[in-house]
């Protein structure tokens, strides 16, 4: 952490007198400074009526406070709330709005128990004092600021935490205890400064989260498991644990970009079970290219190697690629410089666009809008985003995957937060206030995956596939040709991963119609995203029984996520999704026409559709289902039990004469599903005579 300087400081405090004077101006004279390599719009906020990542649950519903106490700012005036849970987990508030500042899930402040007092100065920033000077509590590191200085940056932080809040200060959170103990904790005879004393403040309500606003994105575990990353010790960038955030930071998020979009981006040798000795990969288990399960998820299969030092160290490659010899900080420029140089290293630049915003100062500190932000996050992306220095006395960056908005119930007054990967080891899900947030570095990776089936996973009875251009490997991959008639993948609900979901990537050859559907016996719902997370279709109980089925028209060539969810985690298991380019855009499965015998059925290559249809059998017996043509068109059968979890039943040329045959025991009074097809659709052009028989 660099030392404030008393010429910035001087500067400062001009700054701060104009801002008195000025704040009704003060968003729209805010300095920004945008970069591109590719510009396009950003979009603004999209909602939908369903599912577009992982909500967040009420904050501290399940929790209860272990203890309450004051924290206070860098001029000694107790402007925070310290509130600790028991079992893990904290937040902190500013005393005089009940605005939260930030919170964890999960652990504690590095606070010691030697000194009476402890101060914040914005996330990451905690600070003590010892011999009347600041102690980071984090690093350890001395701060060299006078007496003016910290009440220059006392006054200035409460300028930006009040600016623009005339609205009431009673908010909510849903938690009987914290309401209690906060409460007795504000009424408390506690022994502070007249400065100190609590405000007249409604404690009945505190915070509550505004509805349908916190979001996670769909990856959002990659970051918590935790994935292996920079170690920040000993080397020579940076000094202990400071100054490499934003290098560390990078290498989270590009981590993540390799694991799921494009594995160009990191070498073998930067990837975790690599001997540098023999110069090959020693421990397969630990790297993602080679493991045995495709989708294995640890810390080292997620993680990149993190040594300080070493050719084969993707946390030194990146920092010196970012980072100038035995500097102590890198600025948000430096970092998206030195991912661009990272990423030419492999791809071209039309495989990713990258972009970065910050704020500077004029009139005062504004924090860099959340629109953009958000936006992003929508999209399922990740990305850095920076904390101020103004507002922190230093540079912090970290990865964000999600936000969570809170909003002052009295007159809908609303702010935003975003959860945030901090870069130390633990500290991998934190909600920081957006009012710290600086600017931001987005990454967008344009490769689309195209698959080949590789084959049965080991001791498994799942399928590999894998990006026949980038390695990408996933058991969750439907490319349709052009020709393909009927496509069928086994679901396995709650997956390996402890999701109630899980996601397919999709593509199609050819434009048109797509008839999607689900079978077996659970209660299944379904969505269809494009590659930004735009949520397309949906649906929950159109289908057979309790099964999800929609129509939805695609572009060729163009990547879709087929999300197959359980609606009650319960007694789940294995499950079918298929897939059709049907000639008729069916949107219930009682809807799908009903088939009859001798019946003829017409098909047009310039569709390259197939035909579907519902057959239900009156009387238990062995059938016999063909298909007869005239003209020699090759006709094909599918024919699918929607109760069952088995393999579809099909045939080609079975019956003779290029034509198809089915037979087996069919249930009485049971509704099936039938696709009928010439063999190949984008060719082939004529009528089919469907056939069905009972033979005993």
């Amino acid at each position: 952490m660099k030392n404030i300087k008393k010429m910035y400081i001087s500067f400062l405090l001009c700054i701060v007198m104009v801002f008195a004077m000025t704040t009704s101006v003060l968003s729209a004279s805010a300095d920004t400074l945008k970069v591109t390599d590719k510009v396009s719009e950003v979009k603004k906020n999209e909602s939908y009526s369903e599912n577009k990542g992982q909500s967040l649950q009420t904050a501290f519903a399940n929790k209860s406070i272990s203890s309450c106490e004051f924290i206070y700012n860098l001029d000694d005036f107790a402007d925070y709330i310290y509130v600790e849970f028991k079992g893990g987990g904290y937040a902190i508030f500013s005393k005089n709005t009940m605005e939260m500042m930030e919170y964890s899930m999960e652990g504690s402040l590095p606070l010691s128990d030697s000194t009476d007092k402890y101060y914040y100065a914005g996330p990451s920033n905690y600070l003590q004092k010892a011999n009347n000077k600041f102690i980071n509590a984090i690093t350890k590191e001395e701060i060299g600021i006078t007496e003016i200085e910290a009440k220059t940056f006392s006054e200035q932080i409460r300028n930006v935490i009040n600016y623009d809040k005339t609205c009431a200060i009673n908010v909510d959170v849903n938690n009987n205890n914290i309401r209690e103990v906060v409460s007795n904790f504000l009424h408390s005879e506690k022994d502070v400064s007249l400065n100190d004393k609590a405000p007249d403040i409604d404690t009945t309500h505190l915070i509550r989260p505004a509805v349908g606003t916190g979001n996670l994105i769909p990856n959002y575990r990659y970051f918590a498991v935790n994935p292996l990353h920079g170690k920040n010790e000993n080397g020579i960038y940076g000094n202990g644990n400071t100054g490499t955030c934003g290098a560390v930071a990078a290498q989270i998020l590009l981590g993540y970009n390799n694991y799921y979009n494009d594995r160009r981006i990191i070498e073998n040798r930067f990837l975790n079970g690599y001997d540098d000795v023999s110069n090959s990969v020693k421990y397969p288990e630990r790297n993602p290219n080679l493991c045995t399960d495709p989708m294995s998820m640890t810390a080292l299969t997620l993680g990149t190697r993190s040594e300080d030092t070493g050719a084969n160290s993707f946390y030194s490659k990146v920092i010196t690629s970012i980072m100038e010899p035995n500097t102590s900080s890198a600025s948000i420029k430096e970092v998206y410089s030195g991912i661009k140089r990272i990423l030419n290293e492999h791809l071209s630049i039309d495989d990713y666009e990258i972009y970065y915003q910050f704020r500077g100062w004029v009139f005062g500190y504004a924090p860099v809008s959340s629109e953009p932000i958000k936006s992003e996050l929508n999209a399922g992306r990740p990305l850095i985003i920076s904390l101020s220095k103004h507002l922190g006395a230093t540079n912090h960056q970290v990865v964000g995957y999600g936000y969570q908005d809170f909003t002052y119930p009295a007159n809908g007054g609303t702010y935003s937060g975003y959860v945030v990967h901090f870069g130390w080891r633990g500290d991998n899900c934190v909600w920081v206030n957006s009012s710290w947030c600086k600017g931001y570095i987005s990454l967008k990776m344009n490769h689309k995956h195209n698959y080949n089936e590789v084959g049965t996973i080991p001791g498994t009875t799942r399928t590999e596939y894998k990006c026949n251009t980038c390695s990408h490997r996933t058991d969750a991959a439907i490319n349709m040709s052009a020709n393909d008639r009927y496509i069928e993948r086994k679901v396995s609900l709650p997956n390996i991963y402890g999701n109630n979901y899980q996601d397919y990537y999709v593509s199609f050859r050819t434009s048109g119609n797509k008839l999607f559907q689900t079978f077996g016996e659970y209660d299944l719902k379904m969505y269809l995203f494009d590659s930004d997370n735009k949520q397309l279709a949906y649906d929950d109980d159109s289908g057979f029984d309790l099964n999800a089925l929609f129509s939805y028209t695609v572009e060729a060539d163009t990547p879709y996520v087929l999300r197959v969810e359980a609606y009650d985690t319960e007694n789940m298991g294995i499950s079918k999704i298929g897939i059709t380019p049907a000639s008729v855009a069916y949107s219930t499965y009682e809807s799908i026409q009903s088939i009859y015998n001798n019946e003829i059925i017409s098909f047009n290559a310039n569709v390259n559709t197939t035909k579907v249809f519902c057959f239900t059998s009156q009387s238990f017996g062995y059938y016999r289902i063909s298909t007869v043509s005239n003209d020699g068109i090759d006709g094909y059968l599918y024919l699918i039990d929607p109760e069952s979890l088995n393999d579809c039943i099909f045939d080609d040329d079975s019956a003779g004469n290029l034509q198809a045959l089915i037979e087996d025991y069919l249930e009485a009074n049971k509704t099936y599903f039938l696709v009928v097809s010439t063999h190949n659709i984008t060719v082939q052009s004529g009528n089919l005579q469907l056939s069905i028989r009972k033979i005993y």
